[in-house]
């Protein structure tokens, strides 16, 4: 049972579904947003020593629901075991229920925050790399409201449509660890925006260069990728009859680089048999029809340029449809839309020693 203080004084804003005038969840406490402190000296500051997850809720036939959340404990859950921070995410769920309620919201993206915590400002270094043991880790969450998302008729979805960067991959090499620190990611998108302008690079995709000249495709800053490849001997009329039967869906493969394994990606993976991984590289992307991002927001984005540069015709093409209508459909029809065996349960591995 996880328990909740509730301010005691009236906030603000009757219905905080706004910034300014929202409730967030810290350590144990809903509190307005104004309120809300952490140490100066908590390590998520000072070391970006911490976890994330970022989920989305919409209602549909008078029901609030969240999308795949057991697969975002899970994902959660492994990450904290990896670094070694002592927290049950499953925890969040019942909080995050509170959370939607009295901030009065529906479609709402919903953030989870756990780092390390703070040292005993007497007890040594507040600095101090190594000894970390029974810290109170700090837990965070909040809700904001997004678009509303409208799965009444599945066959009517559509993808949203973006253009990207193409940058280098300089990030960090342990991928599948959900960190708070996103400096890497920050840095990339903000050549992607130098490199093709604010309104040319609304996402930025990364590639790792490779001892062997070639690039190979990682992910996007916040999202992951798909992409799409022609499959020989069809007519334009059979692409667009049954686009999953004649074109490849392909994803990059944990092993080919390091990248998160996103849940939508590992939801889509799990439920659409075409969808496969691969080591993809720029070479690829060049000949390749259709460029899509995957991500809890984004769900399925068409990438219609990157650089300018336009991708296939340049335009929505019919995979990204009938991509975006499979999803709709798994969103309305799967209440269980998370529970995949397997998925998120295989502890994230640890380096060895060097051998020298």
């Amino acid at each position: 049972m996880v328990s909740i203080t509730r301010p005691t004084h009236k906030t603000r804003n009757a219905r905080p579904c706004y910034i300014g005038g929202m409730l967030v969840y810290l350590n144990g406490q809903l509190v307005p947003v104004h309120e809300a402190r952490v140490s100066a000296f908590d390590r998520g500051f000072l070391f970006a020593d911490g976890i994330y997850e970022g989920l989305r809720s919409f209602k549909h036939e008078g029901q609030r629901r969240l999308i795949a959340p057991e697969l975002h404990v899970r994902r959660m859950a492994r990450g904290l075991e990896r670094c070694g921070i002592a927290y049950d995410p499953a925890k969040l769920l019942p909080i995050t229920d509170e959370l939607l309620k009295v901030n009065n919201l529906d479609d709402a993206f919903v953030y989870w925050q756990v780092t390390r915590g703070t040292p005993d400002l007497h007890a040594g270094p507040v600095r101090e790399r190594v000894r970390v043991s029974n810290l109170a880790p700090t837990v965070l969450a909040y809700a904001k409201p997004i678009e509303r998302l409208d799965i009444t008729n599945p066959e009517s979805a559509r993808p949203a449509v973006k253009k990207a960067s193409l940058q280098l991959d300089e990030r960090w090499m342990v991928g599948e660890v959900k960190s708070i620190s996103l400096l890497g990611n920050v840095l990339a998108a903000l050549s992607g925006v130098e490199t093709s302008g604010i309104d040319g690079a609304a996402e930025t995709i990364l590639c790792r260069a490779m001892t062997d000249g070639t690039h190979v495709l990682s992910e996007g800053t916040y999202t992951n990728i798909a992409l799409v490849i022609p499959r020989p001997g069809f007519s334009e009329g059979d692409r667009e009859r049954e686009p999953l039967k004649t074109h490849d869906v392909l994803t990059p493969s944990l092993e080919s680089a390091p990248i998160l394994n996103g849940v939508t990606r590992a939801a889509m993976l799990a439920l659409c048999t075409q969808i496969r991984e691969a080591r993809l590289t720029t070479q690829d992307l060049a000949r390749c029809s259709e460029l899509l991002l995957l991500g809890t927001t984004t769900m399925i984005t068409s990438i219609t340029h990157v650089d300018g540069r336009p991708i296939g015709a340049g335009a929505v093409g019919p995979v990204a449809v009938e991509l975006s209508r499979f999803w709709a459909r798994a969103l309305k029809n799967r209440d269980d839309l998370g529970s995949f065996p397997g998925v998120f349960e295989k502890p994230i591995g640890k380096p060895g020693a060097v051998a020298w």
